[in-house]
């Protein structure tokens, strides 16, 4: 029988983060776990010899990878009780995790608990698929050394961009390439390098003293021959293709526009100016490249620029002005770039728990969601922009030359701790955008650290009681704002019980699907449709008593909550109320009896329910 009604219980839990003492001897069977089970052929049982299986502790180290015998059965002994991803892998096939459908799927945890035996864990491997070709230029002469990736296209901040799939490589003495071990899907192809010098177009002079050629930089180009992402023709793979002759021409960037314009001091405070410019790497992560020049005191300037979005930057020594140019054959001229002072933000880190503060120096930075900024000079005698600064011992830091759309972070938050809130004027802006127009000076920034980090988990079952693994748990800020950083995706385990941790306060749309687009899973745009009948889970800070979930429903299903949490590891559940329709009483506190001795963790058919509909 098919699961058409899917319960959902929450559960919201403030612990302590502590190290677990050290051992002076080792577990014994009883306080550890077995976990063991075969990797077969998919869509076969024959085994699979010699693959590799790894099990790595969701919140710990991993545990030494070991290898399949002849028939494909593995075997971990003395596993510590935890949470675990299981994998395997084997040269020439795709690697597989457990309860994953592809490669880009969640994966399903594997639970492991004092005295028991996870039996029958299954991982299924499929023959990896292969893309090969040559490189040539417009000559048909072939390029070697040429950085070739093959990938997907996704949405990453409203862009389209290559996600690489496989290992990338480079074009031999021949120009041919060779990417293996590809799951099936449509997959573009991208060749990065110089262009040859045969390709150049001729010129009657130079870009002008101080000033950079385009056409001597490295650039993209997507099979078979196209400068844009856009106009690239994916290449379908099925399980074990060998997909051959995807001959890339390698050409020029050919008639380049250019910008030009002036850069505008209102108060006439300094005439040393200099421009940094950002491209996007036309969605290859790999091209993205950053450049400096120096502008005549006139603040006149005239880039020459190749086809593509890019970020500029004009800087003097007392202001900075930014905007974003689409770049195509034609010039663009007119451009005013008018220097506004920089911001300065200043502020203390404080800490909350009984843990003691870490000893490691903290830093933070203003980052900015839109620009790799570690691609854009800095001149020198410029402020530092905004970039990383050290927290004094006291807890105080001050970060100057700030300017732009920016997001105030820690950069490596210390191992047990994670940053709780960043507010200032009083407002939470941890995961929101700052637009910095100019001058301002923010002092009273305060950035909290807390070793109690809030869990929300639940458990997923249906009609019947029985717990479902195999759907999916979307987990998302209800404040577009502070997307996609803010969005998870996840599964049950083989209880159907699911945890995502480490969230900080704030109010957040709990939702249940069969099928996740994984290119844009994390957008607000494919988010939006669950809002609607998504449960609405608050989580308050750790040191309050309460925390509420709004009422809506899995399927039928509503959700209640109310919560009071304490110090130490503690939760009350939202309880899920079946329809009314159904007469059905509230589930037991802990769902089903479990049967003693081994589990058998096998993913079941996901719920018909996708996306939620809200009770009546």
């Amino acid at each position: 029988m098919k699961p058409t009604i899917v319960l959902l219980i929450l559960v919201a839990a403030a612990f302590v983060r502590a190290q677990e003492p050290a051992r002076d001897r080792p577990r014994t069977a009883a306080e550890t776990a077995v976990i063991r089970g075969r990797v077969l052929i998919a869509g076969s049982d024959s085994g699979v010899r010699r693959a590799r299986v790894s099990l790595t502790s969701e919140t710990g180290a991993p545990q030494d990878p070991i290898y399949t015998d002849g028939e494909g059965r593995f075997e971990f002994s003395g596993v510590a009780p935890g949470r675990y991803v299981a994998a395997a892998w084997k040269s020439g096939w795709v690697e597989a995790k457990f309860g994953a459908r592809t490669v880009w799927d969640r994966h399903v945890s594997l639970v492991a608990t004092a005295g028991t035996v996870v039996d029958d864990v299954q991982l299924a491997l499929q023959k990896g698929a292969a893309i090969s070709g040559r490189v040539v230029d417009d000559g048909g002469e072939p390029l070697v050394g040429m950085s070739v990736a093959v990938g997907r296209v996704v949405v990453r901040n409203g862009r389209p961009m290559v996600e690489s799939v496989g290992v990338g490589t480079e074009t031999d003495d021949l120009g041919e390439y060779r990417v293996g071990g590809l799951p099936a899907g449509a997959f573009v192809v991208s060749v990065f390098g110089f262009p040859p010098p045969s390709s150049l177009p001729a010129r009657d002079s130079g870009p002008g003293p101080g000033l950079f050629d385009p056409m001597q930089r490295p650039h993209t180009v997507f099979y078979p021959q196209t400068l844009s992402l856009a106009q690239a023709t994916p290449i379908p793979v099925r399980v074990g293709d060998e997909v051959s002759a995807v001959d890339v021409t390698f050409v020029s960037m050919g008639s380049s526009g250019r910008i030009s314009g002036r850069i505008v001091d209102p108060q006439s405070r300094s005439t040393n100016f200099s421009i940094s410019i950002v491209s996007d790497g036309n969605g290859n992560p790999a091209a993205v490249m950053g450049m400096n020049t120096s502008v005549p005191q006139s603040g006149e300037f005239s880039v020459p620029l190749a086809p593509g979005e890019y970020t500029v930057v004009a800087q003097s020594d007392t202001g900075s002005a930014m905007q974003h140019l689409s770049v195509g054959q034609d010039d663009i001229s007119g451009i005013q770039l008018v220097l506004g002072n920089r911001a300065r933000v200043s502020g203390r880190v404080a800490f909350e728990g009984p843990t003691p503060r870490p000893t490691a120096r903290l830093m933070v930075e203003a980052s900015s969601p839109d620009v790799r900024l570690e691609m854009m000079p800095i001149r020198a005698g410029a402020e530092r922009d905004g970039q990383p600064v050290m927290v004094a011992a006291n807890g105080s830091f001050t970060l100057d030359g700030v300017f732009g759309r920016r997001e105030l972070r820690v950069n490596q938050v210390p191992p047990g701790w994670t940053v709780k809130s960043i507010t200032a004027g009083g407002h939470e802006v941890l995961d929101v955008p700052i637009d910095f127009t100019g001058g301002e000076d923010l002092r009273d920034v305060v950035i909290t650290l807390t070793d109690r980090a809030a869990e929300l988990s639940g458990r997923v079952l249906d009609a019947s009681g029985t717990p479902v693994s195999a759907a999916s748990v979307l987990v998302f800020a209800e404040d577009r704002r502070q997307l996609p950083r803010r969005a998870h995706w996840v599964k049950p385990d083989q209880h159907g019980r699911f945890v995502v941790p480490g969230l900080p306060p704030g109010i957040y749309l709990v939702a249940l699907a069969a099928d996740v687009d994984d290119t844009r899973w994390s957008t607000a745009e494919y988010l939006d449709p669950f809002c609607a009948q998504a449960a609405r889970v608050t989580l308050a800070d750790a040191d309050k008593s309460r925390s509420s979930c709004g009422g809506a429903s899995l399927g039928d299903a509503r959700s209640h909550a109310d919560r009071r949490s304490s110090p130490s590891r503690s939760s009350q559940r939202w309880r899920g109320i079946c329809p009314r329709k159904a007469s059905r009483p509230h589930r037991r506190r802990n769902g089903p009896a479990r049967r003693p001795g081994a589990h058998r963790p096998r993913p079941q058919a996901p719920p018909t329910t996708q996306p939620l509909s809200r009770a009546a």
